[in-house]
């Protein structure tokens, strides 16, 4: 287990707060010891903090989000194993909560290590019962020994961040498309409607730069903060 002047002196050198290391450093945990677990094969991992471990996004991020073909019940099973092994390793857990939703199970764990609270979320869809294509990753990381996992394919993971980003348009939806789109991974799988294109647009226009702002230092290293005021016009740059 890394000691807290390592994750001090990680947090430095990424130019970012201690707390978004912590939280990184639990989220591989977490990870590592999941897809080490009988049925976590049917978990497929997406979202932002894909973008961010298995892709190599600047932004932090704070969810733990998954495709799922099996039931909440099954996902119950894997999670008990995990927070048994990392509660073996000495880290204190309270699953605060955990239940079926309408779309598919959500589990809120804090996690209390080097004596700060972590949160973590786990959310996972089963909307679409159908099986899903994986794309299986070798994990390399500075926080934690080397792992795999296995992530929602690339297309059908940048088709929801499209989505997501039309339907909800939040700041970290528009930073992770600029991210897809100059990823040499990702791009060649980002394909945008001309519909889907002026809806984008629209919202990129609507978007109040506080907001962004505010909420995008909370998770980019300071070296990335000078392009959050140039975002919404580099964004339409990049779709147009």
């Amino acid at each position: 287990m890394i000691n807290k002047i390592q994750l001090e002196k990680y947090a430095i050198k990424q130019e970012t707060s201690y707390k978004n290391i912590l939280r990184e450093y639990t989220q591989n945990l977490f990870l590592r010891s999941f897809y080490t677990k009988e049925g976590s094969q049917n978990y497929l991992f997406k979202g932002g903090t894909a973008y961010r471990i298995a892709y190599g996004s600047p932004r932090f991020s704070e969810d733990l989000d998954f495709t799922g073909v099996h039931n909440g019940t099954t996902y119950e099973k894997v999670l008990k194993e995990v927070l048994y092994d990392l509660s073996s390793e000495g880290i204190n857990l309270d699953l605060k909560e955990a239940k079926n939703t309408s779309g598919g199970y959500l589990a809120n764990i804090t996690v209390n290590i080097f004596g700060e609270d972590i949160e973590i979320k786990n959310q996972i869809s089963f909307k679409d019962r159908e099986k899903k294509k994986a794309d299986v990753l070798l994990i390399s990381s500075d926080l934690v020994p080397a792992y795999t996992m296995l992530l929602l394919d690339k297309k059908t993971m940048v088709g929801e961040k499209v989505n997501a980003l039309i339907e909800r348009a939040k700041p970290r939806d528009f930073f992770d498309l600029h991210f897809i789109h100059v990823s040499e991974k990702l791009r060649k799988e980002l394909h945008i409607s001309v519909e889907q294109r002026n809806k984008i647009i629209e919202k990129v226009r609507k978007q109040d730069k506080k907001r962004l702002e505010r909420e995008l230092k909370m998770f980019l290293p300071k070296s990335c903060w000078r392009m959050i005021d140039d975002l919404p016009s580099v964004l339409i740059k990049d779709i147009s």
